[in-house]
């Protein structure tokens, strides 16, 4: 019995050891807005919703990729909304559901992710599904403010250069 128990906990520990750094990192708009701007990093809210194929995709691919996982915990502030929710959020000085927060920010497709500068100005943003080597690149793109120059398809097309 005491064999059993212990190779159960440490099966247990081994498996919270392997689950993605990603899985707990997003955070509420509001909560991430405000982590944002103490820490000044920007933030990468994912609009997904809960039947979303793609997003699914992202999450299990991309987002739970050690890498990624790591560079998005250190370099960036994380928020997950359910794009057709009815959950509360404010944004600049207004409180409306995330589906109307989802509208006011012309969000068509599933997943799409939207980046805002600490102050909640939008920065650029990426719609559908990213494999995760362009995800780093678009990590990259927004670190070097590569988003002030051109868009995401020109930087990829021109190789990582904004020039």
């Amino acid at each position: 019995m005491k064999k059993t128990r212990c190779a159960l906990y440490s099966a247990v520990f081994f498996i919270c050891a392997i689950v993605p750094a990603s899985a707990g990192q997003w955070k509420g708009f509001d909560e991430g807005m405000r982590e944002a701007r103490a820490k000044k990093l920007p933030v990468i809210v994912d609009f997904s919703t809960d039947w979303c194929g793609w997003c699914k995709k992202m999450d299990a691919e991309v987002f739970s990729r050690p890498d990624i996982a790591q560079r998005l915990s250190k370099e960036f502030i994380t928020v997950r909304l359910d794009a057709e929710s009815g959950s509360f959020l404010t944004y600049r000085g207004k409180r409306m559901t995330a589906a109307q927060f989802t509208a006011l920010m012309k969000v068509e497709g599933f997943p799409t992710l939207i980046v805002f500068d600490p102050q909640g100005n939008v920065m650029t943003q990426l719609g559908g599904f990213v494999e995760g080597k362009y995800f780093l690149m678009f990590m990259d793109f927004i670190k070097k403010g590569c988003w002030k120059k051109t868009n995401f398809e020109t930087y990829l097309d021109k190789g990582g250069d904004c020039r």
